[in-house]
């Protein structure tokens, strides 16, 4: 009896000569294709021979011919799709591996890991895969046909997902809520192909990014909190809530998740995680926007005073996380770099840059607020209407000063922090680079364009109102970067031209969102 050599890989990924990180006790590749791991363990192989004259004599056969083998054309389709999503999970993740447990601590990415498993039993799900890898290889190797049959693919994937929702018996599972959030990633990077296609219809414009994030927070209330307390579920709404509040900050509308019952019954059988933490205080930076707008049309001290409070908690929320996580929010902060910034090497330093983008963002949000309720909204009614019509935006000394990067006192007198939302933008624009290294993944780029977009957003209006700085260009060169950097550019300019304006300009649209809030058009 003796043992055949072999690879190191588990038997799955052997049979299907595919790559293997030998990870126990299933393998990451397994797990991302939907296929259960055969471990590692190897069928011992018997041979058998004669003795003759006390010396084992060979004996060589001529094989007989075969003819080709033809496979089904159901096995064939089969084949190349598994070829596609094998292909997406690489160059989708970090490293083209799953996350380990390390970067699972930071990281919003873990829902990936789930939809990987739920893939092989949830059609909605498979295709909407599907569409992301062929328009993501389309895209890469510029192939008109793949990328045709990309989007072709992701309207089914779209027909499916109503009419699973359409049927009682089907019911909101696990894997249409990971459906969403391809389809998300879909139209931020892909949708514009759409346009080229008649037969597309409205794909490429706004409105489908907007309906699929109304859809998921719709998928996760119907169910209810109690519903994400284990399992699946429980990942992709601690993963997904985060990018809720996107749809939420855009819209200036309250969040539906930041209620005590959504902060703590999802909790009551599994730990929090910094990232958990984390987004605890950031579900109340919708309500303070909302807030805003109030006072806006509706000011007394009394609501301003409300305001500010509010402000004064989140802060002190906030505070308190920064003494949790410590030093890694220095790491991919220019202000306490020593040169040039320090670069990610794996899947856990990706997933603290994009833990300290979405940090900072919250910064930015919560400290602008504070200095349009300190400093904009007790103007006079005159001054309001020259702010308004931004004719000379920066003539009072109060909204100079707002913009710069003095900012105001810590509302809970923490003198040591930063206040000024400038110097937020700043950290921010210094560090997206960092999502298009080679080695963050697809998923990096994907994780960093909300705040990108909201950075781009503030400098654009701040420089209205006089500031001059460079870290705007330097957003605008990440979208000369071929395929992610160019997709989240075009996504970019379909939001911003999809906004109100009074005037018309680039900046108008930018400043709008501001003032009024985001209301997308149809177009």
């Amino acid at each position: 009896m003796v043992r055949v050599p072999t690879s190191k890989a588990c038997n799955t990924c052997r049979e299907r000569k595919k790559g293997c990180d030998r990870r126990t006790p299933a393998c990451g590749q397994c797990i991302l294709a939907g296929f259960e791991c055969g471990g590692y363990s190897r069928d011992h192989l018997f041979v058998h021979a004669k003795v003759t004259n006390g010396r084992n004599k060979a004996i060589y056969t001529k094989k007989a011919p075969q003819g080709d083998i033809t496979l089904h054309p159901s096995l064939e389709s089969k084949a190349r799709d598994e070829k596609y999503l094998g292909l997406y999970w690489s160059a989708l993740l970090p490293g083209s591996r799953t996350l380990s447990p390390d970067a699972l601590e930071f990281s919003t990415g873990g829902w990936t890991t789930v939809a990987g498993q739920l893939c092989g039993s949830e059609n909605t799900l498979r295709q909407a895969i599907l569409a992301t890898s062929l328009s993501m290889l389309g895209d890469r190797d510029n192939n008109a046909t793949l990328k045709l049959n990309g989007l072709q693919t992701y309207t089914r994937a779209v027909q499916s997902m109503v009419s699973a929702i359409q049927n009682p018996r089907q019911g909101n599972t696990d894997g249409l809520l990971a459906a969403v959030r391809f389809m998300i990633y879909f139209e931020i990077f892909f949708s514009s192909e759409g346009s080229k296609y008649h037969q597309m219809g409205s794909l490429g414009k706004i409105k489908g990014w907007v309906g699929h994030k109304n859809g998921e927070i719709a998928l996760y209330t119907s169910r209810g909190a109690d519903t994400f307390r284990t399992g699946f579920g429980h990942q992709l709404f601690v993963d997904g809530r985060l990018h809720t509040l996107y749809e939420s900050i855009t819209q200036r509308k309250t969040s539906p998740f930041s209620t005590f019952e959504w902060k703590t019954v999802p909790w009551e059988a599994e730990p929090k995680t910094v990232k958990d933490l984390m987004v605890d205080f950031m579900t109340g930076i919708p309500g303070l926007l909302e807030d805003l707008d109030n006072l806006r049309s509706n000011y007394s001290e009394a609501l301003q005073q409300e305001l500010l409070d509010k402000c004064a908690t989140i802060e002190a929320e906030i505070a308190e996380w920064e003494d949790i996580i410590g030093s890694p929010l220095q790491m991919y902060d220019y202000d306490f770099a020593d040169g040039l910034l320090l670069l990610p090497t794996d899947d856990k330093g990706f997933a603290i840059l994009h833990l300290c983008q979405f940090y900072w963002s919250a910064c930015l949000l919560l400290y602008s607020t504070i200095w349009f309720t300190q400093t904009i909204i007790p103007l006079s009614q005159s001054q309001r209407s020259e702010y308004d019509a931004q004719g000379h935006p920066a003539t009072t000394s109060s909204c100079a000063t707002g913009i710069s990067l003095v900012g105001s006192q810590s509302l809970r007198n923490r003198h040591s922090r930063q206040t000024a939302p400038t110097a937020y933008a700043f950290k921010l624009a210094h560090s997206f680079y960092l999502g298009y290294l080679p080695g963050a993944g697809a998923l990096g780029s994907h994780c960093s364009t909300f705040p990108l977009m909201l950075t781009l957003s503030y400098l654009t209006m701040a420089e209205g109102l006089g500031l001059h700085c460079a870290e705007r260009q330097m957003i605008e060169s990440i979208f000369d970067i071929p395929f992610l950097g160019s997709h989240v550019g075009q996504f970019s300019r379909k939001m911003w031209n999809a906004m109100p304006r009074d005037d018309g300009g680039l900046y108008d649209s930018h400043a709008y969102w501001w003032r009024h809030g985001f209301q997308a058009t149809t177009e």
